[in-house]
């Protein structure tokens, strides 16, 4: 894809860099995680990963219990028995709720909303200039001046440009950013470019690549 025929390019010396990528479903999976990672800095975090799946799966149990004594074991009058079986079914339905919509179901869910995506499969190509970002795909163009953006944030394997009208993102992965516009000089454009920029020491990807040049052991 030319991205410096865009009509939006008056002046090729005024690109700063280019960059291209296929929008593959890891691509959107990772800047999906980018962008959780901002607003929620414990996110994907092991510890977090263990006490929720711990803690979800004995609130379940917890709740088909407490279903089991009350139905199965002694008989009780009163208005303590309709509790019991009101605390049971909450813990239950709750619990089976949140490990379908945050673990069992949760690739499922974001496979449907990748295949949403017009542009999904399909190669993405972005420009960038002093005073815009262009987006081209092989069914449209876009610019947006960057006061669109809110700012960007800088991880270990990439960028996600945080706009400002919407929930969301431009992902950028550092190996879609042609040479010699590599990850040093993205991020100084960046600094310059957006009023707001933040630094996560993690990737966003959830198994970084291997070079080309390392050996398997």
């Amino acid at each position: 894809m030319a991205v410096l025929d865009s009509p939006f390019v008056p002046d090729p010396a005024r690109v700063v860099g280019t960059a291209s990528y296929r929008f593959t479903e890891e691509a959107f999976l990772a800047g999906c995680r980018a962008w959780w990672m901002t607003r929620f800095p414990g996110y994907g975090s092991p510890l977090l990963k263990l006490v929720g799946f711990v803690g979800l799966h004995l609130m379940l149990l917890a709740g088909i219990g407490l279903f089991i004594a009350e139905f199965a074991g002694p008989k009780r009058e009163g208005e303590g028995e309709g509790a019991s079986v009101m605390i049971a079914l909450y813990l239950t339905i709750m619990s089976a709720w949140l490990l379908w919509v945050f673990l069992y179901g949760f690739r499922r869910r974001l496979r449907r909303l990748y295949l949403k995506y017009g542009v999904a499969g399909r190669e993405v190509a972005l420009t960038f200039t002093p005073e815009r970002l262009i987006v081209q795909t092989p069914q449209s163009e876009a610019s947006e001046d960057w006061s669109f953006y809110r700012g960007a944030v800088e991880l270990r394997d990439g960028f996600l440009l945080r706009h400002k009208a919407f929930v969301g993102g431009v992902w950028i992965p550092d190996d879609a950013l042609h040479a010699p516009f590599n990850h040093q000089s993205a991020a100084a454009f960046f600094r310059a470019s957006l009023p707001e920029y933040r630094v996560l020491n993690r990737r966003a990807r959830l198994v970084a690549e291997r070079a080309p040049d390392e050996s398997v052991a």
